[in-house]
């Protein structure tokens, strides 16, 4: 080889290697930002099972809130008309029983 074309190959190979770091490092991100994205697979696992219980519990939540409120609509309603129903009621517990007989002579 002439020495022409030394001079060429000595810098290719320079670049080359300068590459070649700037590749290795990127391969090293890639592997850390892959590992981030995608997670270990114990932590997905347990992450799913959080998320799951999480659900499960918001699910309660609303079941309950949905009952109190069915609830307080109930005891409104019972009040609004049931006072008077409940007064009703105990006036004719208090009243004598209807005894057909009575009055007939029978």
């Amino acid at each position: 080889m002439s020495w022409t074309m030394a001079e060429p190959c000595k810098r290719l190979r320079m670049e080359t290697r300068g590459l070649e770091q700037i590749r290795l490092e990127r391969e090293e991100l890639s592997e850390v930002g892959q590992g981030a994205v995608c997670g270990e697979p114990s932590k997905e696992r347990a992450d799913q099972t959080r998320l799951r219980r999480y659900a499960v519990r918001m699910e309660i939540e609303e079941g309950r809130r949905l009952q109190a409120a069915s609830d307080d609509r109930f005891l409104a309603r019972r009040r609004w008309t049931g006072c008077a129903g409940d007064d009703a009621r105990q006036a004719e517990d208090e009243r004598p029983p209807n005894n057909c007989n009575v009055g007939f002579g029978l």
